[in-house]
This record gives structure tokens, C-alpha cells and sequence, in this order.
């Protein structure tokens, strides 16, 4: 028996992460990664590489570069991965009685919209162009829909929950918005950010010093530093990234500090903004734990930077670790330091956080009780015990070699069987003339510390591996997943 959809009186807006968005100059891709051989894909861009290059960080520089739609997954080895939307958007069309607009477009009545964005640039000018989106589009479907205390919902992975912060508190954005969640969305910045600058984007052993100097030039990825002190200085004092004695080696100071303003005005305009009355956003992170994330940043002097897992002392031990990308403690925004009842810790990947099947199905819920007349504070439930599962892997690797795996379980409970399952994410391209859907199952031998197990004979292409468990207590069955690539 089919059950019926809920209503959704409200707006929902899904933003993407950084490269989230297929980016087309005219009808030329600039960034559009085939799912297949990204590696092989990026050292053949030629000029499109220098297009992804920003001149001019001027809001209102033309490029004549534009988003069209969201990129199905992306795996860019050491700067970013996801696994799409897809699993999300299904649940939401399963669940939800939505009807489907298009961010480009001044269309048709809807309440559901994917918000493609040129992620190269200032986070602020993205979030002005998500504020004419619903200037545009909420009035409508108000009058559409006879019901004037409609809001927005914003759903956004990564980078894209700055975006939408911005829009909320410092274009006052809050009158309009019901919710704000977020998956693994780096409040506070991320560190691993520093090494794109520090030591260029490589892969394989190899610097793809085109690329590394594109990365270089993006404001967005400026506004993905650390906000807070997790540089160690050659004086031993702990810094943020624009007040070390000397420049950290392709980082400008200046642009750092002017990049990282963000973070300061949207928390100026929040103690603001909260003193009005009409202010009722509900914030809520989903917060990625179990998975070995980089912590800090230590300058050696001479240019050299090591960039490891200690934490620095402002951040407590209880907040090791993180999703793999993003640490545990920037997950969380400012405004929610001391509301740990509004943070939605899940055991999962920075790539996947955003598909996890249990997630979604309480997200569903979550969502609904949002359109009900319980309007109080939402809540989410922190993990029971600490079970969970720690996955690490490479993120890309050289056809031919095996692809090695490892994964940590933190329960006191036998994990029993462990199992890596890897399938190859579908090529549309190669799929209409041929099948590439590769699965296997791959056991995983325990080693007195950790599940190791490795996979040959991949051919080239982008791979999901999902680790599934034999014993339910020790945590979910298909616990953690994420991307690789053969390359």
C-alpha cells in the first residue's frame, strides 16, 4: 500500500558543495568532471583549466562563466568528494508533495529548487544571487499556495551551508528562512584547506601546477581556511593562517584575512538579528564523527608546513576527529557552541554525509514535523555509546595497484564479519553502449587493531566502497561509505 506524500507548505532549496555545480562558458563545459578518469580528465582540460582562473575577485566580474545544474558526484582527490544528491533528492520527492522549479528561470508556482552556483566565487556574491532566488520565488508560491507564513528551507552540503548562513544572518534573510541544515558544512573552516595552498594540488606524486595556481585564485576556497588558531608558529604560539610571523607559502595574508571577514559578519549580524522578535531559524548541523580528519597546521620554517591530527589547545579533546574532511568542532556554528541537543552527530564521510539511507529516513521526519504546529526548537539525539566505524582508504589510486582499505570500529562489541562493498559509479556516457556497473564484496581481515582488505584488477573510474558490518550492535550495517578513483 503506497503511503501518501506530506505536505510541504515551505521552500526547499538544495545547495551543493564547492565544484558542486557544472560550470559552462557559452555551451562549452568548463567544469562539468566525467565520472570516469577525473585525473586523466583535469590534465586535459587545456584552456578550461585557465578559464576556472579568477582575474578578479569583483563580484560583478563577467567571466561569462555561469552554473547550469548540479555535477551528479564529484571526486577531486584532496580537495573534495561527494556522492551526489540523488539519494537525497529522492527521499524528499518520496516523502513530500513537491513541485519542481528551476533556479535559472522566473517559472511556474514551486517549493522545491536545486541552486547551482559559481562556486569559484566570494561566498558573499553567491549568497546575493541565492537572495534574489527567493525573493523571487517565495512571494509566489505564497499567493500560489494562500498561505503568507510560508519560509524557506535550506538544505546545504558543505561550502554551500556558508552561502546560505550568509544569506540568513548578514542579508537579513532570516524573516524568510524556517531551517538551516546542513551536512558537513565547515563553519569554522577546514585545515585541510591550508595544503592546497601550502603544497599545491598533487595526486598520484604529481603537482598539476595549472590547476594549483586556478585553486589559488578562487575566494571561496580563501574562505575555507580555518577561522580559529590552528596554525602553530615558528614562536610556538598557536595562530590563525594570517597572523604568523611569515607568510605561509602560497598564502597571501592580506587575502586571507579579508576572505575569512565572512565568518566575522555573519556573527555580528546574528547578535543582531536574534534580538528581533520575528527571528525563529532553526539551525541544524549534521555533524560527521569516527573518521581521522586533519586537526592543525605546524610551520617547520624554511617554507616547510606539516599538517597533521593534534589538536589545537582551544579545542577540546572531545571533539577529535570529524568526517574526513571537515573537523568535528567546525561542523558546529558559532551560535550553537553550547546547544550540543541541536547538533546531529552521524558516524559517516564528509562524501556521503549527505545520502546516508538512516539519515535521510530522519531527516523525512524532521522535515515534516517542521510543517506541523509543533513549533519548538528542533532537536536531534546524540549516538547512543560510541558505536561507530572509522573508514580510511586512498582517495585515488593507480590502475593496476591494489585499492587498500581499513577501517576502525569503536565499540566495545564484536564487529564480527567486516566487509568492503565496492560498486562503480555509472558512466551515463559509457553506459549507453556499454555496462560498467562493477560490484563486489571484499572481506576485510582484522589485524589486532584495525579490519585491512584490499581490492584488485579495478579498472579505471570512479568507485563507491560502503563498509557493512556482521554484528547490528556494534553499529548500523552499511555504517560508512565514500568515493575513490582509479586513475
Amino acid at each position: 500500500m503506497r503511503t501518501a506524500k506530506s505536505k510541504m507548505n515551505d521552500v526547499l532549496v538544495i545547495l551543493p558543495g564547492i565544484t558542486g555545480s557544472v560550470l559552462k562558458r557559452g555551451d562549452i563545459p568548463v567544469w562539468a568532471p566525467a565520472p570516469a578518469m577525473l585525473i586523466s580528465y583535469i590534465r586535459s582540460l587545456g584552456h578550461a583549466v585557465e578559464w576556472l582562473r579568477l582575474k578578479d575577485d569583483d563580484p560583478d566580474y563577467d567571466d561569462g562563466i555561469v552554473a547550469t545544474g548540479l555535477v551528479p558526484y564529484t571526486i577531486v582527490p584532496r580537495l573534495c568528494r561527494f556522492d551526489g544528491y540523488s539519494g537525497l533528492r529522492q527521499q524528499l520527492f518520496e516523502h513530500f508533495d513537491l513541485t519542481e522549479g528551476n533556479a535559472a528561470i522566473d517559472g511556474r508556482p514551486a517549493n522545491y529548487f536545486e541552486f547551482p552556483y559559481d562556486w569559484r566565487r566570494d561566498n558573499r556574491s553567491i549568497a546575493k544571487r541565492l537572495q534574489t532566488l527567493v525573493e523571487r520565488e517565495l512571494p509566489k508560491w505564497r499567493r500560489y499556495r494562500d498561505d503568507p507564513y510560508a519560509r524557506v528551507i535550506f538544505l546545504a552540503h558543505s561550502m554551500g551551508g556558508l552561502v546560505a548562513r550568509y544569506f540568513v544572518e548578514a542579508l537579513h534573510g532570516y524573516d524568510r528562512t524556517r531551517a538551516l541544515i546542513t551536512f558537513g558544512t565547515p563553519h569554522r573552516g577546514a585545515v585541510q584547506t591550508i595544503s592546497y595552498f601550502v603544497a599545491g594540488y598533487t595526486t598520484l606524486g604529481v603537482e598539476l601546477r595549472d590547476f594549483t595556481n586556478t585553486l589559488r585564485s578562487l575566494p571561496s576556497v580563501y574562505q575555507l581556511l580555518p577561522r580559529y588558531r590552528a596554525v602553530r608558529d615558528t614562536d610556538g604560539a598557536w595562530k590563525r593562517v594570517f597572523e604568523t610571523v611569515d607568510e605561509l607559502p602560497g598564502i597571501s595574508r592580506g587575502t586571507a584575512k579579508h576572505a575569512l571577514q565572512i565568518y566575522d559578519e555573519i556573527d555580528h549580524h546574528y547578535l543582531v538579528n536574534k534580538r528581533d522578535e520575528a527571528y525563529d531559524v532553526q539551525i541544524l548541523p549534521l555533524i560527521g564523527w569516527g573518521q581521522a580528519t586533519v586537526q592543525s597546521a605546524i610551520v617547520k620554517g624554511m617554507g616547510r608546513v606539516e599538517i597533521g591530527e593534534d589538536l589545537p589547545p582551544e579545542v577540546d579533546n572531545v571533539f577529535a576527529n570529524g568526517d574526513g574532511t571537515v573537523p568535528r568542532v567546525s561542523a558546529v556554528p558559532v551560535e550553537l557552541n553550547d546547544k550540543p541537543l541541536r547538533w546531529w552527530p552521524i558516524n559517516q564521510r564528509h562524501a556521503t554525509l549527505q545520502n546516508n539511507a538512516e539519515m535521510l529516513a530522519n531527516l523525512a521526519q524532521v522535515l515534516a514535523a517542521l510543517q506541523g504546529d509543533l513549533r519548538q526548537a528542533v532537536r536531534a539525539l546524540p549516538p547512543e555509546g560510541q558505536a561507530g566505524v572509522g573508514l580510511d582508504l586512498d582517495e585515488v589510486v593507480t590502475s593496476g595497484e591494489p585499492a587498500r582499505f581499513s577501517v576502525t570500529v569503536h565499540s566495545e562489541a564484536d564487529p564480527r564479519d567486516v566487509v568492503a562493498h565496492i560498486e562503480r559509479l555509472e558512466d551515463p556516457i559509457i553506459a549507453a553502449g556499454e555496462t560498467v556497473n562493477v560490484a563486489r564484496d571484499v572481506p576485510l581481515n582484522h589485524d589486532g587493531r584495525r579490519w585491512r582488505g584490499e581490492a584488485t584488477g579495478l579498472s579505471p573510474g570512479s568507485y563507491r566502497i560502503t563498509v557493512r558490518l556482521g554484528n547490528p550492535a556494534a553499529g548500523p550495517k552499511d555504517c560508512v561509505a565514500d568515493l575513490f578513483e582509479v586513475a
